[in-house]
């Protein structure tokens, strides 16, 4: 993958990642959650690439408040988007456009890879052992990689291994589907030989291994060397490999030649799932200030989809905007203005029924403000001076704000009248004939 910048990552475990062999990927993954594709080790600030494309939500929590949490800037490393922890504010300095709505906004969880051995067998499956193994279930010596426990082979020379057959939750391989299981290996007890043996209709002939040939169990695929010990490392081995794809399993052996491994989360995945978490994509916990800055500036610099990819939040650093589709917060802080526009359409007004005979009207504006001038005519009364009809009906009655735009209206009492696509102002007293009245309004829904 194309490098896009460093960035120093420690978890709430205290494991730093880092990418030591320069392959674009953590050699040490976390306990507890899946990153994806970062290049680890710089502590400040984070460089994208041209499109990042996530699945699920997008979490950052920070171990530490700041009133930099988060930014987005322009190439000119100018502000647009700040999120201040330290007072739970969200700052935009840009130009917010769209309908803003404080209302929740849910987010589909992305699919997640099946877990199929956690802290238990499946269910209705026998466990067995040969060669001086057994089922140990260790909560600590190491930690986990996930859940309360994991199982942990003897030390022992030879070939031992513990396995299990007969499950009635079985596991059905699909097409394209990736096998795993988690395994950290005692840096004191380094095997010649890792193998995993998947059993499927009476059959054990489906198995890889990493290190040397010791373990005389069929002909197993090659998958390179013993992993890394000290650190729990995750197995990946593509079903179709070991002739899996369009089967369904019922049976597991985790075998060592010598040495000692403690074992962890197993099942598979499809391309498009995520290991062993519901929605989490990528989970950052810096200790001071999270900044996307781009090289170039883009209409789509940075963008928050839903699991239908409408845009929730939108950063345009050409044009300097904020577009915000649904939000919810606490404080919105806009240092700058805030310039309102129709997504499409015009917004129209037509003189009311008390305005008098040749009343005209014009407006300058949207749905969401404007402002009314009105020139009364001959007869105008108390009552409806002007109704406005909106470009775009609200999904709601909007509140709304009137405010007197000239000497002329603030002698008048103005009230109105609001629908989802329709806004009518009227005034408890009667106007003056042949004068021009301004109104402004303010609508939110």
């Amino acid at each position: 993958p194309e490098k896009i910048g460093t960035l120093n990552l420690t978890n709430t475990y205290g494991v730093e990642y880092k990418d030591l062999n320069n392959d674009g990927r953590p050699d040490a993954i976390s306990p507890g959650y899946e990153i994806l594709d970062v290049y680890l080790n710089s502590k400040a600030s984070a460089l994208p690439p041209a499109s990042l494309s996530l699945s699920g939500q997008l979490i950052q929590r920070n171990s530490k408040d700041s009133t930099t949490a988060f930014q987005v800037q322009n190439s000119s490393s100018a502000v647009l988007l700040g999120v201040d922890t330290l007072n739970s504010s969200v700052i935009i300095n840009g130009d917010v456009t769209g309908n803003v709505k404080f209302s929740n906004l849910t987010v589909g969880a992305a699919s997640k890879a099946r877990l199929w051995v956690g802290d238990a067998i499946p269910a209705g499956a026998t466990p067995n052992s040969d060669g001086g193994d057994s089922w140990s279930w260790v909560s600590s010596n190491p930690a986990p990689y996930s859940g309360s426990f994991a199982h942990q082979s003897n030390i022992s020379s030879g070939v031992h291994q513990h396995y299990f057959t007969g499950a009635s939750d079985t596991l059905k391989i699909n097409s394209g589907d990736v096998l795993y299981a988690y395994i950290y290996i005692d840096p004191l007890n380094i095997p010649a030989e890792v193998m995993l043996q998947w059993y499927e209709n009476g059959s054990w002939e489906h198995r890889a291994k990493w290190g040397t040939n010791q373990i005389p169990f069929g002909t197993p695929v090659d998958m390179g060397p013993v992993p890394a010990a000290g650190q729990w490392v995750r197995l990946e081995v593509p079903a179709s490999l070991v002739g899996l794809e369009g089967k369904t399993i019922s049976g597991m052996a985790f075998t060592l030649y010598g040495g000692r491994a403690t074992w962890d989360h197993a099942g598979k995945k499809a391309s498009t799932d995520l290991y062993d978490e519901e929605v989490v994509v990528l989970r950052v916990e810096p200790e001071g200030s999270t900044v996307f800055k781009n090289t170039t500036n883009s209409t789509s610099a940075f963008l928050v989809q839903n699991a239908s990819s409408i845009d929730v939040l939108r950063v345009d650093t050409t044009n300097s905007l904020v577009s915000v589709t649904a939000l919810r917060t606490g404080n919105i802080t806009v240092n700058g203005k805030i310039i309102t526009a129709n997504t499409s359409g015009t917004t129209t007004v037509a003189v009311g029924a008390n305005a008098g005979t040749g009343a005209t009207s014009s407006l300058s504006g949207n749905d969401t403000s404007a402002t009314i001038t009105l020139t009364t005519g001959t007869g105008s009364g108390a009552g409806t001076l002007a109704t406005i009809t909106f470009a775009n009906a609200f999904g709601s009655s909007p509140r709304v704000i009137l405010t007197p735009a000239n000497q002329n209206a603030s002698d008048l009492r103005l009230y109105y009248v609001a629908s989802t696509g329709t806004l009518t102002i009227s005034t408890g007293n009667a106007p003056v004939d042949a004068t021009q009245y301004q109104i402004t309004f303010f609508a939110v829904q």
